[in-house]
């Protein structure tokens, strides 16, 4: 079978592609945030900080609420589900 070269350039190029990053925002819902949203960005940054691509890691979530108001701030985010099973 014979390729051309051509094939491989593209090859690499996609590969190049697939490899890159992205900065992704914020995601927000008007002037809030949803609370799992705000964790997955939680993650994602002590991810860096234990990769070593951040100096530092200040947690977030602490320092919005204590650790009992957290169910209260989910509730408070979080639509309840009115459908009747």
């Amino acid at each position: 079978m014979v390729f051309h070269v051509s094939f491989f350039i593209v090859m690499g190029e996609l590969d190049d592609f697939f490899m890159s990053k992205v900065d992704i925002p914020l995601i927000r819902h008007g002037k809030r945030q949803r609370i799992e949203t705000l964790i997955n960005e939680e993650a994602l940054l002590l991810a860096k900080y234990l990769r070593d691509e951040r100096k530092e890691w200040t947690p977030r979530i602490a320092a919005l609420c204590g650790y009992m108001e957290l169910p209260r701030l989910y509730n408070e985010l979080t639509p309840l589900n009115t459908e009747k099973t």
